[in-house]
C-alpha cells in the first residue's frame, strides 16, 4: 500500500484501470466456460493495455484540460489546493465580493478558462 501511495496519479489511474480489465477479463472468460490458459493469457495481454489507456487517459487530460485534472489530483489529497480555497495559508488576502470567484488583491482572478487556479499559486499570484 504504501508503494501505491509514492505513485503519481497517472500511474495510479494506469494500475486500477489495468487491474479491472485483469479481473474482468478473468472472470469473464472463466464464466463463459473458455479454457483457463487462454482465459488467463487473454487477461494477461488486457491488463497492460487498459493500463496505458488509463494513463493516457490522464496525461490527455493533464495536457488540454488542466482544471480537471486539478480537481482530480486536489481530490487525491496529494495536489496545491485551490487559490480559491488555500490563499489564507499562503498568505495572501482575498476578496469574496463576485459570486463564487475568489479574487487575490494583486488583481488576478484564482480562477480561468485556460490559466487554473494551481497556476497562479505556483507562480505566486
Amino acid at each position: 500500500m504504501k508503494f501505491f501511495k509514492q505513485m503519481g496519479i497517472e500511474q495510479k489511474y494506469g494500475a486500477v484501470f489495468g487491474l479491472a480489465a485483469f479481473i474482468l477479463s478473468l472472470l469473464t472468460g472463466l464464466v463463459s466456460g473458455v479454457s483457463f490458459s487462454i482465459t488467463i493469457i487473454r487477461s494477461l495481454i488486457m491488463a497492460p493495455v487498459f493500463f496505458i489507456v488509463g494513463y493516457g487517459t490522464v496525461t490527455v487530460l493533464k495536457k488540454y484540460v488542466p482544471e480537471i485534472y486539478e480537481a482530480l489530483v486536489a481530490a487525491g489529497g496529494r495536489g496545491r489546493r485551490l487559490c480559491s480555497l488555500g490563499s489564507r495559508a499562503l498568505g495572501r488576502p482575498y476578496d469574496r465580493s463576485r459570486r463564487g470567484r475568489s479574487r487575490l488583491l494583486c488583481g488576478r482572478y484564482a480562477t480561468g478558462a485556460r490559466t487554473g487556479a494551481g497556476r497562479l499559486c505556483a507562480a505566486g499570484w
